[in-house]
């Protein structure tokens, strides 16, 4: 992509973009029935001109909402390799700022002789041998030692997810 080459996220804030996913995932199986938009989210697809009318109710998607399907890394499943979706935000409560102190502190508790961290988002297993997807850390001196996990996400989405 260059630099002159918009992201749908750019272009479309991402509550349209997650009703427009709704929209394509509902009306892709013919027996759904219709979507189940709400009308503000529906009119504001149209406004933007992501949807048309097809008459009694109906809407479809038009080139430029086919365009921002494709567009949008979450639909597409084309997230760059070595980088991974996860949430905007996440909170490290104080057992997760002890952790990173522990392991990338110099152990006495004072201040002072920090050591690089290194933060990796997948899936490890643990020490009680469970699989764990989240974020993890390790100390970049000692990496062999293992990562911990600081934040369980939900299960790995699958590759290639969406429309």
């Amino acid at each position: 992509m260059t630099e002159k080459q918009a992201r749908a996220t750019d272009i479309v804030p991402p509550e349209d973009m997650k009703w427009l996913r709704r929209f394509a995932e509902i009306c892709e199986d013919s027996d759904a029935g219709g979507h189940d938009l709400p009308k503000t989210a529906v009119k504001r697809l149209e406004k933007i001109g992501a949807l048309r009318s097809c008459g009694f109710g109906r809407h479809e998607t038009t080139e430029f909402g086919d365009w921002l399907l494709a567009a949008d890394p979450a639909q597409a499943g084309q997230v760059p390799e070595g980088y991974a979706l996860i949430p905007t935000r996440l909170l490290l409560d104080k057992g997760i700022i002890e952790s990173i102190a522990y392991h990338c502190g110099d152990g006495g508790g004072s201040y002072g002789e920090y050591q690089d961290g290194i933060l990796f988002v997948g899936e490890i297993t643990d020490d009680e041998g469970r699989q764990v997807h989240g974020l993890h850390l390790a100390c970049a001196e000692c990496e062999e030692e293992g990562y911990t996990p600081l934040v369980e996400f939900a299960a790995a989405p699958a590759q290639g997810c969406g429309r």
